[in-house]
């Protein structure tokens, strides 16, 4: 599993190795996995991930793969980067090995990129945590698209494609629990573009929680691991705590979006040679032995942190998608889905992507957009469905009618009583 050629993971996929080339049963090559953000997957690839998921989650593998991360997830220092890259590169191998016949030689595991939701009155309200559901036949099977779902009371997602799958620890979902911590937030294009500012290797793989002696090294809020943070802390439920946030599929999306910001920045600052080499000093006054470069990743050996720094990783094994973007101020390049939007306004010049929201959900401010509601409008804040727009507009003209109604009747007694 700490592979990383296609060549060395094509035994996984029954595949046969020629030249240099994985060949699969289906006598297509296996590829690059490209990474896509979800909403921009077609609705032939949303059923194929509907129905890789729902094996990889039969088999036991994906509770044993997220038990990795409960043991032994590193956070808290430079370490943080390389170890969840390698962590996600392996989870996406296995998640491969089960699509359909392998039918899909390039379909990666998906990124969520929690901006185009941040945008938002309330970012919960995002099409994206909805029951939404599409009917299609694919694979000779009739398919539920179904989107991340919504939590009930108690925070329990109950429906959606995720819904009631068992966690870790027996219990019969996970919990999400939207707005509860105050800390918490999505991205924002503010923080992603401090991240891309940096020209330091130490401001992004940062001494993010430094020992109590280490002196002058200077903290910020913008800091790439703290905006993870925030979105875990957002989230909340199964999301909050690190033995428990694999339970939540969304996390490896979440850390998906995460690696891409890190490899944007690596594209923009560095160059192949400093990519593999540049990694903050090992400095025993500022962070544990466990983040010095040449340690062994816990759980991932036989790699060490330097190791995840490896071009290999996006030359060979997977590549991002761009994130969905309007530069022109049209929704359609926001990747021609009906999950998302390009709002114009609130930023007059710099038009930008934003999720839609689900019916009935918070759209207050954005009364100005036909676009923002998912199959409806948005009318004194909320958003309604066409149908109940016409039903709320036939009750009025029949009050408006039952009024009329009422008066030439009374007119028509006072008229009668007078002959």
């Amino acid at each position: 599993m700490h592979c990383l050629t296609l060549e060395c993971i094509c035994p996984l996929f029954r595949g046969d190795v020629s030249g240099n080339q994985c060949i699969l049963p289906n006598g297509k090559p296996l590829q690059r996995a490209i990474r896509k953000e979800f909403r921009t997957f077609s609705s032939e690839e949303m059923a194929l991930f509907l129905e890789t998921m729902r094996r990889f989650k039969k088999s036991g593998y994906y509770s044993r793969l997220g038990m990795i991360h409960r043991r032994s997830g590193v956070h808290s220092g430079p370490s943080f980067f390389p170890w969840h890259r390698e962590f996600l590169k392996r989870l996406e191998i296995v998640y491969r090995s089960f699509h359909p016949e392998n039918t899909a030689p390039v379909l990666g595991l998906p990124y969520w990129d929690s901006s185009l939701d941040g945008g938002l009155p309330a970012p919960e309200d995002s099409i994206m945590f909805s029951d939404y559901v599409l009917n299609i036949y694919f694979l000779n099977l009739i398919f539920f698209i179904k989107l991340l779902g919504e939590a009930d009371d108690f925070g329990f997602v109950t429906n959606g494609l995720f819904a009631n799958w068992t966690t870790m620890d027996g219990r019969h979902s996970f919990q999400r629990m939207f707005g509860d911590q105050e800390d918490g937030e999505f991205f924002n294009e503010g923080r992603i573009d401090y991240v891309l500012s940096q020209t330091s290797v130490d401001k992004v793989l940062t001494y993010s929680l430094p020992l109590h002696t280490c002196i002058n090294y200077e903290l910020d809020d913008r800091f790439l691991e703290y905006s993870h943070d925030y979105v875990h802390y957002f989230i909340s439920g199964d999301m909050q705590e690190r033995f428990s946030s694999s339970n939540d599929p969304i996390f490896f999306m979440h850390h998906g979006f995460v690696d891409s910001v890190w490899e944007m920045w690596r594209q923009k600052r560095q160059t192949r040679f400093q990519r593999e080499r540049d990694y903050p000093r090992d400095d025993g006054e500022c962070m544990p032995e466990w983040h010095f470069s040449d340690a062994f990743m816990p759980m991932l050996q036989p790699l060490r942190n330097l190791d995840a720094l490896s071009n290999n990783y996006t030359d060979n094994m997977y590549e991002y998608a761009k994130r969905p973007s309007c530069p022109n101020g049209d929704s359609e390049e926001c990747g021609n889905t009906k999950f998302l939007w390009c709002d114009v306004k609130t930023n007059i010049g710099h038009p930008v992507c934003l999720a839609k929201v689900k019916p009935g959900g918070n759209c207050k401010g954005f009364e100005w957009s036909t676009e923002i509601c998912y199959n409806g409008q948005c009318l004194e804040g909320r958003c309604t469905r066409v149908l109940e727009q016409q039903n709320k507009k036939y009750s009025k003209y029949e009050k408006q009618q039952k009024q009329i109604d009422k008066v030439y009747e009374h007119w028509h007694t006072e008229s009668f009583m007078r002959r």
